[in-house]
C-alpha cells in the first residue's frame, strides 16, 4: 500500500488534493499536514511516504526553505512540490534543490489529476509551460539542476560505461558513483538509467 503525505495550510486546496489523490490512488494511505512543523512531526513517527507533496507557501517558510528543511532532515523522500506559483525560474529552482517534480496549482482539475497520477505512479512530472517559458534559454537553465560531477556522471551513463567504468573513469569510488545516481534518479521521479538520461536529455541536458 502507498503511502502519501500530503502538506498544504489551505483547507480547500488540502482537500483538492486529498481528493484527487484517493482518485487516482483509492488504496493509498494518506497521511495529512497543515505547516512543516506537523509534515516532519508525521515523518519522524510514521516513517519516510512513498510520496510526499509540498505547498511551498507554509506559514513561516520563505521561499524554498520549506523543500530544503524537509529534504535536509529526510533526503531520501521523494517529495514533490505543489504550488501556485507556476514560473519556470521557480520550477527549475526547486527543481535543484532536490523537488522530484512541481505540479502548479494553477492546473485546471483534469491536468491537476493527470499530474498526481504521474507521480502517485513514481513518475515525473514538470510543467509543459516550463518548457516553452525557457525555450530559448534551456540548455543553460537545466544543468543548473545538477552538480558538474552529476552532468559528468550522467554523460557517460549516456554512453554506456558501467558504474565501474565511471568511477575508474572520474578517479571516484563506485559508492560515490552510486550516491550520484541516486540523487540524479530522485531529482528526476526516475529509478533507471536510461529513464535519467532521456529525462535529461528533455529537460535541454546535452551529451554530445
Amino acid at each position: 500500500m502507498k503511502r502519501v503525505l500530503i502538506v498544504d495550510d489551505h483547507r480547500m486546496l488540502h482537500l483538492v488534493l486529498v481528493d484527487a489523490a484517493r482518485l487516482v490512488c483509492p488504496e493509498a494511505q494518506i497521511f495529512t499536514a497543515c505547516d512543516l512543523e506537523e509534515a516532519l512531526a508525521i515523518t519522524r513517527a510514521s516513517g519516510i511516504m512513498d510520496l510526499t507533496l509540498l505547498d511551498l507557501g507554509l506559514p513561516g517558510c520563505v521561499g524554498l526553505e520549506a523543500l530544503t528543511r524537509y529534504l535536509g532532515e529526510f533526503p531520501e523522500a521523494r517529495t514533490v512540490i505543489v504550488s501556485m506559483t507556476d514560473d519556470s525560474a521557480s520550477i527549475l529552482r526547486a527543481l535543484a534543490a532536490g523537488a522530484a517534480g512541481y505540479i502548479p496549482k494553477t492546473h485546471p482539475g483534469n491536468q491537476l489529476v493527470s499530474a498526481l497520477h504521474r507521480v502517485m505512479k513514481g513518475r515525473a512530472y514538470i510543467p509543459p509551460e516550463a518548457y516553452a517559458q525557457r525555450r530559448d534559454a534551456q540548455t543553460e537553465a537545466a544543468p543548473e539542476l545538477f552538480t558538474g560531477r552529476q552532468t559528468d556522471i550522467l554523460r557517460l551513463v549516456s554512453l554506456g560505461y558501467s558504474n565501474l567504468q565511471i568511477a575508474q573513469k572520474l578517479g571516484i569510488s563506485v559508492e560515490t558513483v552510486k550516491q550520484h545516481l541516486s540523487a540524479i534518479f530522485a531529482r528526476l521521479g526516475v529509478s533507471k538509467r536510461q529513464h535519467a538520461v532521456l529525462g535529461a536529455t528533455r529537460l535541454g541536458i546535452r551529451f554530445d
